[in-house]
């Protein structure tokens, strides 16, 4: 009962495509959240949360992810990610040894704690743009209280919280923002 209160008070909060001033956050809402960016609909099972991911991945052309931790059911998620975008490569800490910079986008799943996850953004801040996912938003409250540490102070830092997952796009073109979305259209 709890989680569908919660849910609801998200439902509240969050906002719809005309709270969005920014031209690219305005078309990234606009066509990969509002509308499946994906080039056709897709045969495989795939709940509503994980194709909106997929959609926005697709969105913003990907083509290296970074998974924080070995997570089963991200590495499923982003094989069927490849079917769309075959030439993705997924990148695991093993892998990596000193540059993460030509990675698009970081998924910080399973952190162990919010200064991990503060050392991490730092390691990895760089001039170009790129994205961080941070998952599993409700079902761990070390994740969410991450989230809401991240500091909002320096520029071009934009966070798009969707009610499973947030969305962390570092653009120096944009302003220091905090959106909470609804999803409409092809994802309800």
């Amino acid at each position: 009962m709890i989680k569908y209160f919660k849910y609801l008070s998200f439902q509240w909060q969050a906002k719809n495509l005309h709270a969005i001033h920014s031209p690219f956050l305005f078309l990234l809402i606009k066509d990969a959240v509002y509308k499946n960016a994906l080039p056709k609909k897709p045969q495989l099972e795939i709940n509503k949360n994980d194709l909106l991911l997929l959609s926005i991945l697709y969105y913003l052309q990907i083509e290296t992810v970074f998974l924080f931790q070995g997570d089963k059911s991200f590495d499923q998620l982003l094989s069927k990610y490849q079917v769309f975008q075959p030439s993705t490569k997924i990148v695991h800490p093993n892998e990596v040894k000193i540059n993460l910079n030509p990675i698009g986008v970081y998924i910080l799943n399973e952190l162990s704690s919010i200064g991990q996850g503060l050392a991490f953004l730092k390691k990895i801040h760089r001039e170009e743009s790129y994205f961080v996912i941070i998952p599993h938003l409700r079902a761990s409250k070390g994740q969410m209280d991450f989230l809401k540490s991240i500091p909002l102070k320096e520029k071009g830092c934009v966070i798009l919280e969707f009610y499973p997952f947030a969305l962390l796009i570092f653009r120096q073109e944009c302003s220091s923002e905090y959106f909470k979305i609804r999803k409409w259209g092809s994802f309800r």
